[in-house]
Order: structure tokens, then C-alpha cells, then sequence
């Protein structure tokens, strides 16, 4: 049915409803589609953002960071029909068998459940985010980067892919199909600020909502379902404690703990032998100037929807006691690549021009992860930082290679959501603070890994790993550049004992009935790779759960 505003429902009001649906993002968009189709359950998702982008929902972010230094809150969430999707850039990929499976070296590591049983809803995931294919397996012939084939990879060392979304906005691409579905009701700029429960706290029965222009109301349910992403999840979990003065599902103290990220951060360099000192094959990204430029700025990103990386094998991942772990070249430059405005709309104006099928997708789509106008502004003002790019990572001939990796983090109980109730935002819910930690298990296994891999390229003549300061000494200093990737992981974790988790294999709060959680929070290990898609394929899944259940 038609999309409303929360300022359509009268004050005070109380809407019932089979399924409440917190969180408009693709979590929640893929659950309440997959329910509205597929069963006979009405549906009421909330969204705590508009149809478009605004700043003063986005206000509702702010908040504190205790731990590692980490990208402003405002930010690093998306209040929007659509959510994370908003700005997604649109990389996808699987995690790895490895990812489910328990690690006795990894603490608290191993979902219940296995990647065999999450095949099935990965295949549709990969139909929602508009993916080309649901193979990840390097094709004969396909078009890779050289140095991301023999004899630079092979034995321990192989290369993971990624596929490129349009990117997929989801609430753009679905919005007829939320508009149009009799069961379901869709409620923007409707804000979560309490999960209703029994006196007791042992059942859910609802939502209390607020929005910034003063309204309030309740949806009453039978079952209701989070899916706002892992800091808004936790947050409304410790907030909503009229039952629990801990917060609702939190009798174990587990609601907010192990936050997870993926470390991105250049982590060394390969000085490379001249071409003429080295029995390697030619590369024209390396041998050539000018007319290796392209060569260059493949790298990473091949021209198409696809990315590439090194990984370490699983035998070898195994031997050494090794987190999942990817990292991949970049060409080195003066300019802060994480720090510059500039460079990041360079980064998506040369990513679209190299595909010019997917420009055209965007355009068509409405899925430019950025407005055209705003992208070429930033352009025009960053013209001298983008000009010592272009001449540094394109058309000069590089000396030296930077590893640049995102790896997986080990689950870790002090790395947590708390939420600080001296601080509130406009609807009166306590802001959070974010206090991100890593341990020195993270960065060894960066170490062994990277080592691994500069043994291989050394081995096959392209050149010499030099590790990055921080990754000589002795500590858990991780340098100046560490930074996450937007990848929030953990805080409502799923696990076959309450006493290490909050949800169950199937979602449900271990110790609040008909309380579900469909996001990236219930993450206990995170692998390597983006979120999204797995995210989606969870929320799928608990689509189903909830639909055999309930319907």
C-alpha cells in the first residue's frame, strides 16, 4: 500500500499488525518484500527517515567514540528510505565457508549455522542487489589485472572477487513494490524509540514511535523484527528498559558487546625490481609510463563490475592460525586517499567512466551513489589534489606498491555499543558511544598473512615486501591511518549459548520471545569481505523463519 509519513498517523494512536519491521534498509526492505510475498502476514516496516536524504534525521546519529579513532556517527549511518544502500558503493561478496565454521584459534568464533544452509538465500540476495552472476570463482579468460595471476598467485596465495552492484538503492528500486503490496505498510520518518514488551520482559508486543515533528504512536504486533544495522539495533535494545534496567534481551550483558569492522588501512609496500634485474614477465602496469596508465588504475578495480584481491588458502590460513584476511594494490601517492574529498569523488568519477554500461545503469536507475551536481562540484574544488593523483597513481611509472588490506577482526567483548543517558538526541533516546577496540590477535595475523604474500611476489620477481612501521613493532599500535569500512558487525550476536550471544541460529532473542533480529548485529565473526549481501541473505532468512511461524 502507499507510503506514509509518520505525520499522516493521528497522535497517539495504535496501529496492530502481524510483523513490526524497525529499519527501512536493505535488511529491512528484503524481509518485509519476502513476508508481504510469500505469506499472508501484515506488515508495518518502519523507516526513521524520509523518501530522500535529510539532514535533521540525521542528526539522530550523533554520538561519542571512545576507542579507536572512527569516522563521525552523523555520517557513518543513513536515516533514508533505502538505508546503508543510500551510499553503498555496491561491492559484493559472499563471506567464506571458513567464516561459519568454528576456528579453535579464533575466540568465540562459529555461527550456528552453515554456509551450505545459507547458500540458498545468497542466490537471492544476489537477485536483490542486481548482481550479475552467483558464481565467485575466477572464469578461463576472464579479464584479471596480470599480477593477480600466476606466478604472482598460487599454492598459498589466491585471489578472492567481488561483484559490483549498479549500486542497488533499494528504496528507489523497490519503492513500487513497497507501494504497491497489499500487506504491507510502509511508515517514514518514523523512529523506533522503545521496544515494547510484557511487564516481564519476555515477550515483545510492539514499538513505540516518535518523529521530529512531535508525533507519537505505537504499532502493536505479534512479532517484531530489528533491523536499523548493529548501532542502532544495540542502542535500541539498551534503551528500551522498562523491564531490564540493563536494556530488553540483555540479561547476560551481551546487547552492544563485540563490535566488529573490517580494518582498512595500508598495512606495507612492495618495492619493486626493475623490470630489467628480474626474470618476471613484462607488465605493462609497472614496465610502462604513460601508456600504463590504465594498467595502473586497474589494479584494484578491472574495467566492468568486478574487484579482485589476494587471500591466503585455507591450508595455509589453518597451519598458521590465521584470521580471513584480503589486500590488494594500490599505487602509492602523496595525497591521503581516506583524508581527501577530493580523491573519493575522483575514485567514483573514474569508476563509472572506466564502465561506461554501469554509468548508464546509474543514470537510468536513479543509483549514482552520489548526485552528478555535488560529484562535479567536489571535482572542480579539488582540482590540485586531483591533478597530483591523476599524475601519481595514473601516468607515473611507480617504483613501489602499496598493500592496502581489509581483514577480518576477531570477535572481542570490550569492543562495544554503550549508550551514555546524559546525552539525548530530539526524540529523547540516550546517544551511544562507540568504543571500537583491536587486539594484538588482529594485527599479528595481518603480519603472517602479508608475510606470506610478500614471500610469493618476492619469489616471482616482482619485489620486496617493506611492512609498514607500525607493523614492525612489538605492540597494538596500528598507526595513523586505520580506519573501518562503514562495516558495522556484532552487538546482537548470534550463538547456541545465551551467555555468549542474543539471538538465536534462527534470530530470536534467546531470552525475549517473538523478538527478532535481521541485521548485520547478529554477525559473531565477520570474515573479510562487505557485508551487504550477507546481510541481505540473513534477513531472508529470518523472512522465512518468521513466515513458518507466524503465518
Amino acid at each position: 500500500m502507499a507510503i506514509q509519513d509518520a505525520a499522516q498517523i493521528p497522535r497517539s494512536t495504535e496501529l496492530n499488525t502481524d510483523v513490526c519491521v524497525v529499519g527501512g534498509g536493505p535488511a529491512g526492505i528484503s524481509l518485509a518484500l519476502r513476508l508481504a510475498e510469500s505469506t499472508s502476514l501484515d506488515v508495518i516496516m518502519l523507516e526513521s527517515g524520509g523518501l530522500t536524504a535529510d539532514d535533521k534525521a540525521q542528526t539522530l546519529n550523533e554520538g561519542f567514540t571512545d576507542g579507536l579513532d572512527y569516522y563521525d556517527l552523523t555520517v557513518t549511518r543513513h536515516r533514508v528510505l533505502g538505508g546503508s544502500s543510500h551510499k553503498w558503493a555496491g561491492w559484493s561478496r559472499p563471506m567464506d565457508q571458513l567464516d561459519f565454521e568454528k576456528r579453535d584459534w579464533v575466540p568465540d568464533s562459529g555461527w550456528p549455522v552453515t554456509y551450505e544452509e545459507m547458500q540458498p538465500y545468497y542466490d537471492k540476495a544476489c537477485e536483490l542487489c542486481q548482481l550479475e552472476s552467483n558464481d565467485w570463482s575466477p572464469k578461463p579468460g576472464a579479464a584479471l589485472p596480470p599480477l593477480y595471476l600466476p606466478p604472482f598467485v598460487g599454492g598459498d596465495v589466491e585471489i578472492a572477487l567481488w561483484q559490483g552492484s549498479p549500486p542497488t538503492k533499494f528504496g528507489i528500486t523497490y519503492r513500487d513494490k513497497l507501494e504497491t503490496e497489499p500487506r504491507l505498510r510502509t511508515i517514514v520518518n518514523a523512529t523506533a524509540v522503545e521496544v515494547l514488551s510484557t511487564e516481564d520482559g519476555k515477550r515483545a508486543t510492539g514499538v513505540r514511535v516518535a518523529s521530529l515533528d512531535g508525533n507519537e504512536f505505537t504499532v502493536s504486533s505479534r512479532v517484531v523484527v530489528l533491523a536499523p544495522g548493529a548501532m542502532e539495533t544495540a542502542r535500541l535494545l539498551l534503551a528500551s528498559n522498562r523491564a531490564n534496567p540493563a536494556g530488553l534481551a540483555n540479561e547476560n550483558d551481551t546487547v552492544g558487546r563485540y563490535f566488529m569492522e573490517h580494518p582498512h588501512l595500508v598495512t606495507g609496500k612492495i618495492e619493486l625490481f626493475p623490470g630489467a634485474k628480474t626474470a618476471r614477465p613484462p607488465l605493462q602496469a609497472i614496465d610502462k609510463g604513460i601508456s600504463g596508465a590504465r594498467a595502473r588504475l586497474a589494479l584494484q578495480r578491472p574495467a566492468g563490475s568486478m574487484k579482485v584481491a589476494y587471500t591466503i588458502a585455507r591450508h595455509r590460513i589453518e597451519s598458521e592460525n590465521l584470521l580471513n584476511f584480503s589486500t590488494h594494490f594500490r599505487t602509492v601517492s602523496p595525497v591521503s586517499r581516506e583524508d581527501s574529498d577530493a580523491y573519493q569523488a575522483f575514485k567514483l568519477a573514474v569508476g563509472n567512466l572506466r564502465s561506461p554500461r554501469r554509468l548508464l545503469e546509474q543514470i537510468r536507475t536513479r543509483s549514482l551513489p552520489e548526485g552528478v551536481g555535488s560529484l562535479s562540484w567536489r571535482l572542480i574544488k579539488g582540482a590540485p589534489e586531483i591533478t597530483s593523483v591523476i599524475y601519481h597513481e595514473a601516468l607515473r611509472k611507480p617504483t613501489e606498491l602499496a598493500l592496502y588490506t581489509q581483514s577480518e577482526q576477531v570477535p572481542n567483548r570490550d569492543s562495544r555499543i554503550t549508550i551514555d543517558a546524559n546525552y539525548k538526541d530530539a526524540l529523547g533516546m540516550p546517544q551511544l558511544r562507540l568504543d571500537w577496540r583491536l587486539s594484538r590477535i588482529d594485527k599479528d595475523s595481518i603480519v603472517k598473512a602479508q608475510a606470506i604474500i610478500g614471500k610469493q611476489l618476492e619469489e616471482a620477481g616482482l619485489g620486496r615486501l617493506v611492512p609498514g612501521q607500525a607493523f614492525t613493532e612489538d605492540n597494538n599500535n596500528w598507526g595513523s591511518n586505520i580506519r573501518g569500512g562503514h562495516h558495522h558487525l556484532g552487538t546482537a550476536r548470534i550463538s547456541t549459548d545465551p551467555k555468549k550471544g542474543v539471538v538465536d541460529a534462527k534470530g530470536e532473542a534467546h531470552t525475549v520471545k517473538d523478538l527478532y533480529v535481521a541485521d548485520s548485529a547478529v554477525f559473531p565473526t565477520g570474515g573479510y569481505a562487505n557485508p551487504l549481501l550477507t546481510v541481505v541473505a540473513w534477513a531472508l532468512r529470518v523472512a522465512d523463519t518468521v513466515g513458518r511461524r507466524y503465518g
